[in-house]
């Protein structure tokens, strides 16, 4: 969550919102495929699985805006460029 908003509040909204919908895809996915071999289980698991895969996602997009920001900031004394 935390990533989330970091990457959000430096003006990148669309990585916030992809890391919802991957949570969401994870979240249905555990829910429908897991209920089989987990049963209701299935359920718990699926909020956990959902933030592993947001992290998959957002900890690489927030390196790569780190990096912009590191460079805009080489380049041109700014943040921002």
């Amino acid at each position: 969550m935390v990533l989330r908003y970091a990457i959000q509040g430096l003006g990148h909204s669309l990585f916030a919102m992809l890391a919802g919908i991957m949570e969401m895809i994870a979240r249905c996915a555990v829910a429908f495929i897991g209920i089989v071999w987990f049963g209701v289980d299935a359920i718990y698991y699926s909020n956990a699985t959902a933030w592993i895969a947001a992290n998959l996602f957002l900890i690489p997009a927030f390196i790569m805006v780190m990096k912009k920001i590191e460079n805009n900031f080489k380049t041109n004394g700014t943040v921002n460029g």
